[in-house]
């Protein structure tokens, strides 16, 4: 690490106290405090995401069902909607998660 290199934790490089005036800083309620990170700094929880996005029928967009149709694919509408559930549910998403996971590995020659 360069040593011009800010430090992840304010505890370990603190400039002196006459060099940078402070100012109080606001008390985090005890009851959002879950735990301590690497810095000896409490954390909170965290309470605004939002719920997985699984169990939808990923077919059952107005724009995409009206585009379907508009290019004569209306013949396709019930496989369509049996893939969308399939990739709307929640096994298929995990899958999706998973296979994310996976970073893409270059092989520069095969052996033929």
């Amino acid at each position: 690490v360069d040593s011009w290199f800010p430090s992840p934790c304010a505890m370990e490089s603190k400039p002196s106290a006459s060099a940078v005036p402070t100012l109080p800083l606001p008390e985090l309620p005890s009851e959002n405090v879950e735990e301590v990170d690497h810095c000896g700094q409490a954390t909170h929880k965290v309470l605004n995401q939002s719920s997985p996005f699984s169990n939808f029928n990923a077919f059952a967009d107005l724009a995409l069902r009206s585009g379907v149709a508009m290019h004569s694919g209306l013949w396709g509408f019930q496989a369509l909607e049996q893939l969308g559930a399939k990739v709307g549910s929640e096994e298929w998403q995990q899958k999706a998660t998973d296979a994310n996971r996976q970073v893409p590995r270059l092989e520069n020659f095969d052996r033929f």
